[in-house]
């Protein structure tokens, strides 16, 4: 059977890079099997979207909660758990947590310009600019300030954030504001995505995080798929070979969702040179396609995906069993 393996020599490895840089909180929805190794290891604060997400962490004090359209229950059942560190992004969550919270950590998350052919499919979130530093003003000094931004991961070209952050914050949110998180779009290496790009991004966060030192604030990583895509693989049993195609006995369906939602083609271990195949997910699904032409010298009983890690959640079609992740 199929089986996801996780290295954690790897998953620490890339956890490092990134720590060099600043702080960093784990997003846990990228892949929740690598939260217990970074908390029993590292100092990671973990980004958790909602509270049935909060099983994967057992130090809740370490939970940066990114809270949308929340009440004051929700809130309140929060707090009593220990968690004392809140992301909002408009201003009703920000009233609610103003009128319940006594104190704790507050970031605004902060429209920025979108640079993607594809702006229209997606909800954009946060205050605006200018709500940002208006709203700053509104919260009493015995909370601790950040701003939260969230770039979408594998674009380049949205990670100009200094010039960005001048136009943006103003003086006095800059001299209030302890924290900035950037958030999300740490890239991982697919076949359509090449090393230089990670580079890249990690060569600009660091630019961010000088530029915010010099005015005393601190910088916030949001890595998810930088670290847990590279310390994943999954090892597929061959099937059939049917022609030029290749038929594995999994599907993109239950192990590579970003291979549907955003196109990414996962690398496959020895592809280079040779005869060029098709694999293809076990489901009557013509989408089903983990790689549409690869080039492969052997195939033997299993191919191996190589920074599989990030966003391999199932759906239930066709009733696609789980596939087991085995940590080494």
């Amino acid at each position: 059977m199929a089986e996801f393996i996780l290295d954690k020599k790897i998953a620490l490895k890339q956890y490092d890079i990134v720590r060099k840089l600043g702080k960093v909180s784990y997003s846990v929805k990228t892949n929740p099997e690598c939260t217990p190794i970074l908390e029993q290891n590292t100092d990671a604060w973990f980004s958790i979207h909602t509270i049935e997400e909060m099983v994967h962490v057992k130090d809740l004090s370490r939970v940066l909660f990114l809270a949308f359209g929340w009440d004051e229950e929700e809130l309140k059942a929060l707090l009593a758990k220990g968690v004392d560190k809140i992301v909002v992004e408009n201003q009703k969550d920000l009233d609610v947590f103003l009128k319940v919270a006594k104190n704790g950590t507050i970031f605004l998350r902060m429209k920025l310009r979108e640079n993607s052919i594809h702006t229209g499919k997606y909800y954009v979130f946060g205050f605006g600019s200018s709500e940002v530093n208006e709203a700053i003003k509104s919260i009493p000094s015995q909370f601790v300030v950040g701003v939260h931004v969230h770039r979408k991961t594998q674009n380049l070209n949205e990670w100009e954030l200094i010039s960005e952050f001048e136009q943006s914050l103003s003086e006095d949110t800059l001299k209030r504001i302890k924290m900035v998180c950037v958030g999300g779009g740490l890239p991982s290496q697919y076949k359509n995505i090449s090393d230089s790009t990670i580079q890249d991004v990690l060569a600009k966060i660091g630019d961010v995080g000088l530029w915010l030192k010099k005015r005393n604030i601190e910088l916030l990583s949001e890595p998810g798929r930088f670290i847990c895509a590279p310390a994943i693989k999954l090892a597929a049993k061959v099937k059939q070979i049917i022609g030029k195609t290749i038929i594995v006995d999994c599907s993109v369906y239950n192990a590579s969702m970003d291979t549907m939602l955003l196109g990414l083609k996962l690398l496959v271990d020895g592809e280079g040179e040779g005869e060029e195949y098709t694999i293809k997910g076990c489901t009557p699904c013509s989408l089903d396609i983990f790689r549409y032409k690869v080039a492969l010298k052997k195939v033997g009983s299993v191919i191996t995906f190589l920074n599989a890690g990030a966003y391999n959640f199932k759906t239930d079609f066709c009733d696609m069993p789980k596939i087991p992740t085995r940590i080494i």
